[in-house]
């Protein structure tokens, strides 16, 4: 009998979403990736002012210390949300909760 080595080979990418799958992490693992992407995507003036950061079903809650910002935040509601789910792999915020 012969063996193909190529027939089972699977990428680092891929066996990395397959483990996370399947051992039901992925929810997790997307919140860390949205935080990594927040810190990238929002620049440093406004991450040292986010204080809590977190997504839950869908809606994705930003608390941060500045009344300025916080109006801001509230009102690029759609643009924000545009912006990290065009960086995540799929889309996953619907809705942005500022406080």
């Amino acid at each position: 009998m012969k063996y193909d080595r190529n027939s089972n080979i699977v990428s680092i990418k891929e066996a990395i979403k397959g483990f996370v799958k399947e051992t039901h992490l992925e929810n997790k693992f997307n919140e860390h990736m949205l935080l990594d992407i927040w810190k990238s995507a929002m620049g440093n003036a406004i991450v040292s002012r986010t204080k809590k950061l977190y997504l839950h079903s869908g809606t994705l809650f930003v608390q941060v210390d500045s009344a300025p910002l916080r109006n801001k935040l509230h009102f690029e509601k759609a643009k924000l949300i545009n912006l990290l789910n065009s960086k995540l792999d799929k889309p996953l915020i619907e809705d942005v909760v500022v406080r």
